[in-house]
């Protein structure tokens, strides 16, 4: 019997993975770790890198051999109205890349159309966001130059402003692009430089992984951990102050170390006290107005 979805051939190695399609003709190689990078109280940006190489599905094809960044932005979360406002800031129109003095542009190709969405569609609420995906390309000889330089500055054009990213951000994105050159393309180049490269990298694909694996062990123990203070309270887990708190806890507080540690220890210790609350009217009544201050708190300042 034929199966759906087999025309792929895919291998994923340690910075890179590579996916061939027979019946495109088409390879993609993509580099693992995604690099990211925000305008405060606006948006959030993250960039994949990757080459794209198609020989053509027919001889009328044209072949196709160029560096991809596809940047996806996601604006902060706020009323309908604020959603509409941050669609300029989530339209990229160029990155220029800044190489000991000297500028490589790249022009989005793509010229999407931000999408709004509605997480809670039946529920009249201000957690609307904006999303948009654009796409730069670049060819191999820009890539090479900016590896080997010695300064580098990167700022992202935008409709309603440009994003120069700060130096935390740069030395990321440059780390990756020294190694995805180095994987895919050629290792002479930098062959003198590139172990300090790969090894930052390394590193920051085990804390990226460390993170990942904190927020899987969190969504299990949300799924089993039974009835939290919150929902204690209010005894329904539909309720609309519950929405909001998982808001602030997925955008806001797991967006940091200190906050990631609080939802640990709240995971670990909350459980026993919500039931203690569940079955106590007394505790229920002393509890409900510190949940709803915090409620009211988390709305005000938009914190998720």
């Amino acid at each position: 019997m034929a199966e759906a979805g087999q025309t792929e051939t895919n291998t994923e190695g340690e910075f890179i993975s590579t996916t061939f399609d027979s019946f495109a003709n088409q390879t993609v190689t993509k580099y693992n770790l995604m690099n990211s990078f925000d305008l405060t109280g606006t948006a959030f940006y993250g960039m994949n890198i990757e080459r794209m190489q198609s020989a053509g599905a027919t001889e009328e094809d044209e072949p196709f051999d160029a560096i991809r960044f596809i940047v996806s932005a996601k604006s902060n979360p706020g009323t309908h109205q604020k959603a509409l406002d941050d669609w300029d800031a989530i339209i990229m129109n160029r990155i220029t890349f800044n190489c000991d003095q000297d500028n490589i542009a790249v022009e989005e190709s793509w010229r999407n159309t931000p999408e709004l969405n509605d997480p809670y569609p039946s529920i009249d609420h201000s957690y609307y966001d904006s999303f948009n995906a654009c796409l730069f390309i670049m060819e191999e000889k820009q890539l090479k130059k900016i590896v080997q330089s010695s300064q580098f500055d990167v700022r992202v054009e935008t409709n309603l402003t440009h994003i120069d990213l700060d130096d935390t951000e740069e030395e990321n994105l440059l780390n990756s692009l020294k190694v995805f050159y180095h994987e895919v393309y050629e290792k002479e180049t930098l062959a003198g430089v590139i172990d300090k490269a790969q090894d930052a990298e390394r590193t920051r694909i085990k804390e990226r992984k460390d993170l990942e694996e904190e927020n899987e062990k969190f969504e299990a123990e949300v799924a089993a951990g039974g009835c939290f203070v919150a929902t204690a309270v209010y005894g329904n887990e539909t309720h609309f102050n519950l929405i909001v708190l998982r808001s602030f806890r997925d955008n806001f507080l797991q967006n940091y170390k200190l906050g990631r540690h609080f939802i640990k220890f709240y995971y670990l210790h909350g459980p026993k006290f919500a039931n203690r609350v569940a079955k106590s009217k007394i505790l229920k009544t002393l509890v409900t107005p510190f949940v709803e201050i915090g409620v009211l708190i988390v709305r005000l300042l938009k914190l998720g």
